[in-house]
């Protein structure tokens, strides 16, 4: 279940970015504290997941921060959508860099901040 969601969440993030429909609007339920991380902070995922989910007592609003934090912060990489090696592994330290990304980066970087054992819903 839990892979479907994920799956049509990221199917969902890019269909808005590839065919230009973000006159969508999705309500972040997080502060600008959790949206706006120091950058040595959000380098690391797993220093960024800690930071996340500071003060968050459930699951819900725990998963909720992330999501925000990668919805406000990763932007759709066109210029690699388009380019022949666009698809492959996502390499982590270069994507919480650049701060872009393609759908399959979307789907792995939620999958590594939100480990399924850690989040039951």
């Amino acid at each position: 279940m839990y892979d479907s969601l994920k799956i049509l969440l990221v199917f969902f993030i890019c269909f808005q970015n590839i065919f230009g429909q973000n006159n969508t609007t999705v309500l972040l339920s997080q502060d600008k504290k959790n949206i706006n991380v120091e950058r040595r902070i959000a380098k690391n995922p797993g220093n960024l997941v800690a930071y996340l989910k500071q003060g968050k007592t459930d699951d819900k609003s725990k998963f909720d921060a992330i999501f925000s934090w990668v919805a406000s912060n990763i932007t759709y990489d066109y210029n690699t959508y388009y380019s022949s090696n666009g698809s492959g592994r996502t390499n982590f330290k270069k994507l919480l860099r650049r701060k872009k990304g393609i759908c399959m980066d979307y789907a792995s970087l939620m999958d590594t901040l939100v480990p399924l054992p850690q989040f039951r819903m």
